[in-house]
């Protein structure tokens, strides 16, 4: 769900299971030209991944805007701020499993088998069309070619934040943007040696930028 707006002069990169829900709702209301990337790629007729669709890494959605006809090229001419958010790697795949199996009718049948046999299974196995990458790919892939993007711990996040990226005076709330329900205090104790040996192989860019090397889980 990647978006840009002529208007406000940015582009937010949407990384998967990043509050990407709770930003556009702030954003929508108050944001008259915001422009859903998929949108303009539907438009021209471009491929569809099937991984990445809706949430388009940096250099996809620049060349996005670069097709002749999108529509939003003039922004590239005005410097626009990138912004993101990326997320713990530990708590961000156990969020990724719990989204799965609150939509198994988006899944092939192979796809639940693998999330019924669990987190861990489903982490070190899944061959689901997005999840066989996003299991595997740093957050921080995002965002490579941005020049200077303003990116933020998910655990940071705040509306001032926002209304400065987005380069508007919006009064934010973000309100409830736990969609999900789930205690997320209790997702690092979802995690194994074998889930942690992956994220510690997989994420190494997003654990050092973070810091979130220091993992004291149940281990």
């Amino acid at each position: 769900m990647s978006h840009i707006s002529i208007k406000h002069n940015f582009i937010f990169i949407h990384v998967p299971k990043n509050a990407g829900v709770t930003i556009l709702k702030c954003l929508n209301p108050s944001v008259s030209d915001i422009v859903k990337i998929q949108d303009i790629r539907d438009r021209l007729g471009a491929e569809r991944t099937g991984w990445d669709d809706n949430h388009y890494l940096y250099k996809t959605t620049i060349s996005t805007i670069r097709m002749p006809d999108s529509g939003v090229s003039e922004i590239l001419d005005n410097n626009p701020t990138v912004f993101g958010v990326i997320r713990n790697p530990y708590k961000r795949m156990v969020s990724l499993y719990y989204h799965r199996l609150r939509k198994p009718q988006y899944n092939e049948p192979k796809d639940n088998q693998c999330l019924e046999k669990g987190f861990e299974h489903w982490l070190l196995n899944t061959t689901h069309r997005s999840d066989h990458i996003l299991t595997k790919k740093n957050q921080l892939d995002w965002f490579d070619g941005a020049d200077n993007p303003q990116i933020i711990k998910h655990e940071d996040l705040n509306e001032n934040w926002l209304r400065g990226v987005s380069n508007t005076t919006q009064p934010y709330n973000f309100g409830q943007h736990n969609i999900s329900n789930k205690d997320h205090s209790q997702y690092l104790g979802m995690h194994t040696p074998k889930t942690i040996e992956h994220i510690k192989q997989y994420f190494d860019r997003d654990i050092q930028w973070g810091g979130y090397e220091d993992f004291n889980g149940v281990y």
